[in-house]
């Protein structure tokens, strides 16, 4: 046993199983995408990184996760980047890259140096817990609600550039075939903005939604740096969380949006008068699948579940033939 674990390096395995064993993915995610490389180089880790990641345990707190801790439980059994589904997103990803990628493997250590130039940051932080208890408590009024997003952006931000879902990939290639490149596009509730900056780099006149001081500010950054041009930035602000819309568009994206305002129907009505004619909409699992209103979820909205739905099947038609994810078009 000394012989096999004579190059085991003791901190990162000890760092990352303390993470998983107190439930603390967040930080394991951050922690596995700066380490990973250091773990797969070296076979002594790897051997006892895989003990670890085998385990009922870990393979049970996964399994009760999120879908994007299972996605990170498959990366870490060293199939989550290379499954056959997921080779046109990584090329996707390499595409609006910053540096010049060719592997897989060299993805995450490209998207966290970015973070880095976005937040100004030289080290990642990992005690996601600590610094996340309050936003997930003060959320009784927008003031709160908004402050806490602002402070909370570049650890949201961070996770979307070590884990980006990239089954949002294949949404929008799905719609490809009805988009031309006249296309006007919005993305609301951009987030990191993968997926706008795809189009932008396509080509696509591209605008984006999200609140003012936070996950904006990181998006627009990165389409500056790109020098991707935008047409249009709305802004979400505690006076006016869901902004005035002032054009139409063929293609709103509004994944994981719905379950994090206060007037949901309102959104939704906002989204369909700003759709053209026919112009498409790809929605996240909310209201499709149920949710609770843990974190920054809200009740005034996972409550109407049932008029939400209602309210869609009413005024647009889910499109046919599509294969991931819930894309409607306008009646």
């Amino acid at each position: 046993m000394t012989k096999l674990l004579k190059g085991f390096d003791k901190k990162i395995i000890f760092n990352l199983i303390n993470f998983l064993v107190n439930k603390d993915l967040e930080s394991a995610i951050a922690y596995f995408s700066c380490n990973y490389q250091k773990i797969y180089d070296n076979n002594d880790n790897l051997c006892i990184f895989y003990n670890v990641v085998n385990s009922c345990y870990i393979f049970n707190l996964f399994q009760s996760s999120k879908n994007r801790y299972q996605l990170l439980y498959w990366a870490l059994k060293g199939k989550g980047y290379t499954d056959s589904i997921f080779h046109i997103p990584i090329n996707y990803l390499c595409y609006i890259s910053l540096n010049s990628i060719n592997y897989p493997s060299e993805i995450l250590i490209d998207r966290l140096e970015e973070w880095k130039i976005l937040y100004l940051a030289n080290e990642i932080p990992f005690n996601t817990k600590k610094i996340l208890a309050s936003y997930y408590i003060q959320k009784d009024n927008d003031d709160n609600l908004f402050k806490n997003h602002v402070e909370a952006s570049p650890l949201y931000f961070l996770r979307k550039m070590q884990q980006p879902n990239l089954v949002d990939f294949l949404k929008l290639i799905e719609i490809f075939p009805y988009l031309s490149i006249t296309s006007k596009i919005l993305d609301y509730g951009c987030g990191s903005a993968d997926l706008s900056l795809l189009l932008g780099k396509m080509g696509f006149s591209v605008s984006i939604c999200d609140i003012d001081g936070g996950n904006l500010n990181g998006a627009l950054k990165r389409f500056s740096i790109r020098g991707i041009n935008l047409e249009n930035v709305y802004k979400s602000t505690p006076e006016k969380p869901i902004p005035i819309i002032s054009m139409k568009f063929d293609l709103i994206i509004a994944l994981e949006v719905v379950e994090h305002v206060r007037d949901p129907l309102q959104l939704l009505e906002t989204f369909n008068s700003s759709l053209n004619n026919k112009g498409i909409i790809i929605l996240g699992s909310f209201p499709f699948n149920s949710t609770d209103d843990t974190g920054d979820h809200l009740i005034e909205s996972v409550s109407l579940q049932n008029e939400l739905l209602k309210w869609i099947n009413t005024h647009w038609i889910r499109m046919p033939g599509i294969q991931y994810g819930n894309i409607f078009r306008k009646n």
